[in-house]
């Protein structure tokens, strides 16, 4: 019998997530076949994986959220797992989709329009944004607000208007 495509059923949906509640997911190819699904093993693992596991945050993306996918996007690229250790709940797939449905197009509209008034994360003003290393010389956290474990941003780069982050 042929593998089943196109969109998934609710029937389907709750067969996996059963099967994996109970048992875990271990190799893909055995999930599917013992959930008695008529599906490959890769289409249960990103099922799982972009709409079906526990804690997965779905939804509109807030400004916190965007504002950490630019400045880590400025840095990382587009390294969409990496990024998505930093946004808890969100799939490295929604990350980068929501990236070049809405934000790629808003950063093109900037660097065309070059106004600082339009409406972007205030991190995205991160042209200041630098890795320790290209600092040329130590951190020191008087100098610099630490938003995650490797990337800091000088306060003291940023336009008054933009300066909103506090101490650490």
């Amino acid at each position: 019998m042929g593998k089943r495509k196109g969109l998934w059923s609710p029937d389907e949906d709750e067969r996996l997530r059963n099967y994996i509640v109970k048992h875990g997911h271990g190799c893909w190819t055995s999930v599917a076949i013992n959930a008695g699904l008529q599906r490959n093993g890769k289409s249960c693992r990103l099922r799982w994986i972009n709409y079906l596991r526990p804690g997965l945050k779905r939804g509109a993306f807030s400004m916190a959220e965007e504002d950490t996918i630019f400045t880590l996007h400025k840095v990382l690229g587009n390294k969409w797992s990496q990024i998505a250790q930093h946004l808890a709940g969100r799939s490295d797939n929604e990350i980068k989709n929501y990236w070049h449905s809405y934000l790629k197009k808003r950063v093109a509209k900037m660097e065309v329009d070059k106004s600082p008034n339009l409406s972007l994360p205030k991190l995205f003003f991160a042209d200041w944004l630098c890795l320790d290393q290209d600092l040329g010389h130590t951190s020191n956290l008087e100098d610099h607000t630490c938003l995650f474990d490797d990337i800091h941003i000088p306060i003291h780069h940023f336009p008054p208007e933009f300066n909103t982050f506090s101490q650490p």
